[in-house]
């Protein structure tokens, strides 16, 4: 559908032809003399009022002025100018709906997996997948938008893209980063790169005699293309230059119009380009045999059991107030998640671990899953959250904090 038709043309030509409609209403229409009786000065009257009308109607096509404050200007430029600047707003809004496809996945070699008995020590790979929704290259009518405001569009396909690696594990131990690769490399659906995960490692006897639990490393990427930072400025900086060259009582009217405007678009363009994905890859490890240590938090109002009240902050800015309502039984944790503002996950099923003063736990709520984690202190607890996209929510990560109120 893109390809069938020209956004950019199409914006320059509508401001044409609202000129054309300007000039062809201020026109004034032929006059018509009426009769005088007399057919010869009949003649002479409307000879003199054609002459009059025509002499008008070519001053007003000529150059049709406005008046803004006491400086006459000419019309013409003004609204060439604003059709050239709709197009860049044009082209922004293509590359927005070019990019919108775009996800990263992360894909572990196995989504589970035992410690090894030392010396043996296992390598898990991790990759992430730039999906690029099937696009291949730049939609047609985009590239002509580019090219009728003179912008160099950046490569579609995001090879080279900076990619940043964070790795957690809860307990601590489970993993280390052996080696990522800190730019996307080709692949068919649009770039990949990956990370090695060097697994830790238990003693025989550990294996052998010691108390089974389960573990997470949550593996998490964030991939940006300052390429298209660069293509913010450039089409911002174009679009403010267009009005330079109108008087100055103009362009101080159209920039205080259009440049909030301007900046918001373009600041959504390169917004959409930078990516967050994540994945937790399931640890199976075995305590030190012997009796069970002494928590390094004294349980407090009967362990973890009961209402705690917290906030959760987005790394876009959004804030969401929630009550999770616990029962610890040992090291296992259950509950039920309530956030009443929330599109995802607002009435989601706890589970999972607590180990001394670290917690972890997975909340599920149909197809929509988020990981916690963090420390307990008494009755507080923080740390942080991560949620892959999915049906109805989009990839997202931050902060969370909570006191026991019940």
């Amino acid at each position: 559908a893109l390809a069938a038709f020209n956004i950019c043309g199409d914006f320059s030509t509508f401001i044409d032809e609202v000129m054309r409609d300007i000039v062809k209403a201020l026109h004034i229409p032929p006059p018509r003399v009426g009769d005088t009786g007399s057919k010869f000065l009949t003649e002479i009257l409307q000879a003199g009022a054609n002459l009059v009308v025509g002499f008008l109607n070519w001053a007003i096509g000529g150059a049709i002025n406005i008046l803004i404050g006491t400086a006459k200007v000419v019309l013409a430029p003004v609204l060439q100018a604003i059709a050239t600047v709709s197009s860049v707003l044009a082209m922004a809004s293509q590359v927005l709906g070019a990019i919108r496809p775009w996800t990263v996945r992360l894909i572990p070699e196995k989504a589970s997996l035992h410690m090894s008995v030392a010396p043996e020590s296992e390598r898990n790979i991790v990759e992430a997948v730039v999906d690029l929704g099937g696009l291949s290259e730049w939609p047609a009518a985009l590239v002509s938008c580019a090219a009728l405001v003179d912008v160099k569009l950046p490569e579609l396909k995001p090879i080279g893209a900076n990619v940043t690696w964070t790795v957690r594990s809860v307990p601590a131990g489970l993993a280390v980063d052996e080696f990522h690769r800190d730019a996307l490399v080709a692949d068919p659906a649009g770039g990949k790169a990956d990370l090695w995960l060097r697994m830790g490692t238990e003693t025989a006897t550990q294996h052998k005699d010691g108390e089974a639990g389960t573990g997470l490393v949550d593996v998490s990427v964030d991939i940006r293309r300052t390429e298209f930072q660069k293509l913010k400025d450039a089409m911002v900086e174009l679009a403010l230059s267009l009005f330079k060259g109108l008087p100055a009582p103009v362009v101080g009217i159209l920039e205080r119009l259009l440049r909030a405007p301007i900046e918001s678009i373009m600041e959504e363009v390169v917004k959409l380009v930078d990516e967050h994905g994540t994945v937790s890859v399931v640890v199976t490890y075995h305590g030190t045999p012997g009796p069970t240590p002494t928590p390094s938090i004294p349980p407090v109002g009967g362990g973890l059991t009961g209402t705690w009240t917290g906030i959760a902050r987005s790394h876009f800015g959004d804030t969401a107030a929630f009550t999770v309502d616990l029962v610890q039984t040992g090291n296992k944790v259950t509950g039920d998640l309530h956030i009443p503002t929330a599109n995802c996950n607002k009435e989601a099923k706890v589970s999972g671990t607590v180990s001394g003063s670290s917690i972890n736990f997975g909340v599920v709520q149909g197809d929509t899953s988020s990981t916690f984690s963090g420390t307990v202190s008494g009755n507080s607890m923080s740390g942080t959250w991560e949620s892959p996209s999915g049906p109805v929510c989009r990839s997202d990560y931050g902060t969370w904090e909570a006191s026991k109120t019940g």
